[in-house]
C-alpha cells in the first residue's frame, strides 16, 4: 500500500495491516536523512521505528530503500549491523565496487571492516576478482546484513 507524504510528492510503502496504526498521523519526508517522520503524542518519530514499536538499536531496511516500510523489509538490529548493509560510499573513487581499491601497480586490493578492525582480503589482478573476494568475506562476516557487490 502506497501513501503520499503530507509535505512532498513522495510516496512511501507500508504493509496493509499497518494502515490503521499510522492513519491518524501526518507523515513527512525529510530530505536531510531521506526518511519518513511524524508527530506521535507530541514526539517527533521515525516511521520505521514506530512501525516496529520502537525497538532497541537500529532499524535496517533490507533492500536499502528508506521509502519501503513494509514488514518484510524492516528488521531491528544492533547499530554495527546496520552499517554492514550500507552501499559503497562515493568517497572512494578508485573502484566502482565496495571494499575494493586500485593500487598504483594496476592491481586491486580487497579489504573489509569487521568489528573495529580492517581486514586485508587480498591483492587481485582484476577489479571484478577483488569485488568477488570481498563479497565472499562480507557474506561470511556479516551474514544476511552483508551489502554485496554482486547480488
Amino acid at each position: 500500500m502506497y501513501i503520499k507524504t503530507t509535505n512532498t510528492s513522495y510516496f512511501f510503502r507500508i504493509s496493509p495491516e499497518d494502515f490503521d496504526k499510522i492513519k491518524n498521523f501526518r507523515w513527512m519526508y525529510e530530505k536531510d536523512n531521506k526518511s519518513i517522520r511524524g508527530w506521535v503524542k507530541g514526539k517527533k518519530v521515525f516511521l520505521h521505528r514506530f512501525l516496529l514499536d520502537f525497538p532497541e538499536g537500529h532499524v535496517d531496511h533490507k533492500n536499502k530503500n528508506r521509502l519501503d516500510l513494509t514488514r518484510e523489509n524492516l528488521r531491528a538490529c544492533p547499530p554495527q549491523f546496520n552499517q554492514f548493509n550500507r552501499r559503497k560510499t562515493s568517497r572512494s573513487t578508485t573502484s566502482k565496487f565496495k571494499g575494493v581499491s586500485a593500487l598504483t601497480n594496476g592491481k586491486f586490493r580487497a579489504r573489509i571492516s569487521v568489528g573495529d578492525k580492517k581486514l586485508h582480503i587480498g591483492i587481485f589482478n582484476t577489479e571484478v576478482d577483488a569485488a568477488k573476494a570481498y563479497d565472499i568475506k562480507a557474506k561470511e562476516s556479516h551474514g544476511d546484513f552483508a551489502c554485496l557487490n554482486f547480488e
